[in-house]
């Protein structure tokens, strides 16, 4: 009777809590990439350049977060992130498709430095956990390449599409 008595005054009180639980996910606010069935087929330097702004300011947003996360030792937003952020940044660009004419070429350092971001990310939360020497010196090494790839993103996008194109021709 005891038992029941403690049952029923404890549903009574969490049964009176009007409150609507808070969804306090960080994950959903890393951007997503948005794909729909009908994949716009990118066929002009002008529309690739577009996508690749796009791309690269959800990157700088990204960067942003993460590193507010890595900032304030948030190891459980940066777990969480790495599961959803994986997803994105692989494949961001083969999303669209066959590129055979190379149209988005100019623009592939954008991919490549979302995939430096998703390493980086890894990283970011290995420091938080062991906190040594070596994990410190991997993350020195991830920015480096993330901050090479993000610049080139940065450039390309800032060049006119054919300025990006003949910047790319020239390029290693």
């Amino acid at each position: 009777m005891k038992n029941i008595i403690v049952l029923c005054a404890l549903l009574a009180v969490v049964g009176c809590d009007k409150t609507e639980p808070v969804n306090e996910s960080p994950v959903e606010t890393v951007s997503k990439v948005q794909k729909s069935n009908v994949v716009e087929v990118i066929k002009t330097p002008a529309m690739a350049h577009k996508f690749a702004n796009e791309i690269y300011t959800r990157l700088d947003a990204d960067r942003a977060y993460i590193f507010d996360a890595y900032e304030s030792k948030e190891k459980d937003t940066l777990l969480k992130l790495q599961s959803t952020f994986a997803s994105q940044a692989i494949g961001t660009f083969k999303a669209y498709g066959d590129d055979s004419d190379e149209t988005l070429a100019p623009y592939y350092a954008c991919d490549n430095a979302y995939l430096e971001l998703n390493s980086l990310l890894f990283d970011l939360h290995r420091d938080l956990e062991k906190n040594n020497a070596d994990s410190r010196k991997q993350v020195r090494y991830r920015k480096l390449r993330f901050d090479k790839a993000f610049e080139k993103c940065q450039a390309r996008v800032a060049m006119s599409p054919e300025d990006a194109i003949k910047a790319y021709d020239t390029e290693d």
